[in-house]
């Protein structure tokens, strides 16, 4: 098994692309800076619909990333450990 899993986790690095955003890169700055209420309003509605949907799908990628890392560790049948031991993977790639 460990094996298996040092063979695997250079591939970990190929999983999936790097989710990371840069720290000064806030989606709402652009509305903060509006002076009139109701187009900043508009503007932050505007900016949380668009939010939503890419958290969403960055929640997707990470699913399949961690589905592809789980299949890599046990082959065709995915089990819960190879789910979970992907997800410590992941997590410890990400640190």
């Amino acid at each position: 098994m460990h094996l298996r899993l040092s063979l695997a986790a250079p591939l970990l690095l190929l999983a999936g692309p790097v989710l990371a955003q840069d720290a000064g890169d806030d989606p709402y700055a652009d509305c903060v800076a509006l002076e009139d209420d109701s187009e900043r309003l508009a503007c932050f509605d505007a900016t949380y619909a668009e939010q939503r949907v890419v958290i969403a799908e960055r929640e997707v990628r990470e699913e399949e990333r961690r589905e592809e890392v789980a299949r890599m560790l046990s082959g065709a049948a995915i089990t819960e450990e190879a789910r979970a031991q992907a997800a410590r993977l992941i997590e410890e790639a990400d640190a």
